[in-house]
């Protein structure tokens, strides 16, 4: 696995409950062959009708992008 541009990327979720009703989501990915560099970013949505908790998978692929984009500025080529 480490002879080609490699990504191994974590995505964790927390849905608050209660008044706050925000849903985080924290993502990293690896950024060299050793798996010893990373990107690492976060995001929130508040629900503003404080109803239910909102999915926050809409804010998955501008993380990959920005991830996959400084991956290839570090290594030349993308994973």
């Amino acid at each position: 696995m480490m002879d080609k541009p490699t990504m191994i990327i974590g995505i964790d979720v927390l849905h608050m409950v209660g008044r706050n009703k925000l849903s985080l989501v924290g993502f990293t990915a690896t950024m060299d062959r050793y798996m010893s560099k990373y990107f690492v970013s976060s995001t929130s949505k508040a629900n503003p009708k404080k109803k239910k908790i909102q999915d926050v998978t809409f804010s998955l692929e501008p993380l990959f992008q920005k991830a996959i984009l400084r991956f290839k500025e570090i290594n030349g080529i993308a994973p």
